[in-house]
C-alpha cells in the first residue's frame, strides 16, 4: 500500500509542515518502486497525500476552488468521496441486479426481493479503502492535517502529527517515541519525519523510496543529498547504543 507522514513545527516564528511519502505501487501482478508522486500541490502552501487506490487520487482532489480555506477544502475532498463510492456501487453492484436506473426500494418488490438483504449488506460494507492525508498553512498562517476517508473527517493537528497507510502505526509510534512536538524546529521535525518513514519500511508494503517536502510560504520538494546525510545520521543513531562506550562500565555479577 504505502506509507504518507505530515508534522508540524516551527522555524523563524511561524508554522511549518514535513511530510514525506513512499513510492512503492501495487498491482495486481506485484509491487513496484515508481516515480509517481504520491501528493499533490493544491496550492502553494497545501498538499494532498493518498494512501490507497492512486486511480483515485485525481477525482477525490477535483476541487471548484483550489485556494478555499483548508476545512472548506476537506470538506469537498469528503464530498467527492461521497461521490466516488456511490458512483462505484452503482457499477459493481446495483448494475449487477438491474438495479443501475431504479431506487433501491423498488428492489424488495421486485422478483430479486429475495437478494436485498445481500445488496443492501454489500452496499453498507462496500469501501474506496483509501484515504487522503491533507496537510497546510491557513490564512492565518497555521499548520493544520486532516484524515479524510469514506464518510469522515479527522483533524489531526493538536496532535502535531499524522501517517496513514501500511505503514501508519510504526511511523506514529516513532514520532510519538521521539516527542514530535510544532514546538520542534524544522531540521529536528525532518530528522523525525524522516525516521518515521524508515521506520515504517518494516511493512512489507511500504517502498524503499523516499519522498520529502516542506510547507511553509510555499512547498519545497527536499533534496537528494540532504536524504544521503539523514540517512548517514539515522545509521549513526541505529549504532549509537550498540557501539557506546558505556557498556564497557556494566556489572553482570
Amino acid at each position: 500500500m504505502t506509507i504518507c507522514i505530515a508534522a508540524i513545527c516551527i522555524e523563524d516564528g511561524e508554522d511549518h509542515i514535513v511530510f514525506a511519502t513512499d513510492h512503492l505501487l501495487t498491482f495486481d501482478f506485484g509491487q513496484h518502486e515508481h516515480s509517481f508522486n504520491k501528493y499533490k500541490e493544491i496550492n502553494e502552501k497545501t498538499v494532498g497525500m493518498i494512501a490507497g487506490e492512486t486511480l483515485y487520487f485525481d477525482c477525490l482532489l477535483d476541487l471548484e476552488n483550489y485556494n478555499a480555506p483548508l476545512n472548506v477544502i476537506a470538506k469537498a475532498i469528503s464530498e467527492n468521496f461521497h461521490e466516488k463510492r456511490q458512483e462505484l456501487i452503482k457499477m459493481t453492484i446495483l448494475n449487477s441486479y438491474g438495479l443501475e436506473n431504479e431506487p433501491i426500494w423498488k428492489l424488495m418488490t421486485s422478483p430479486a426481493g429475495s437478494c436485498a438483504q445481500s445488496v443492501l449488506s454489500e452496499i453498507n460494507t462496500f469501501r474506496l479503502n483509501t484515504s487522503i492525508l491533507l496537510a497546510g498553512i491557513t490564512d492565518s498562517k497555521n499548520a493544520e492535517i486532516y484524515d479524510i476517508s469514506d464518510g469522515e473527517i479527522s483533524n489531526f493537528t493538536t496532535m502535531h502529527f499524522h501517517a496513514i497507510g501500511s505503514g501508519s502505526s510504526q511511523a506514529r509510534n516513532t514520532l510519538l517515541f521521539q516527542r514530535q512536538s510544532k514546538n520542534d524546529n524544522l531540521s529536528t521535525t525532518i530528522y523525525n519525519v524522516y525516521k518515521a518513514k524508515r521506520s515504517s519500511e518494516i511493512n512489507e508494503d511500504v517502498g524503499k523510496d523516499t519522498e520529502i517536502g516542506i510547507i511553509g510560504n510555499n512547498v519545497k520538494n527536499f533534496k537528494k543529498n540532504n536524504l544521503e546525510i539523514l540517512e548517514e545520521i539515522y545509521q549513526d543513531e541505529l549504532q549509537y547504543g550498540r557501539e557506546h562506550e558505556k557498556l564497557k562500565e556494566l556489572n553482570f555479577n
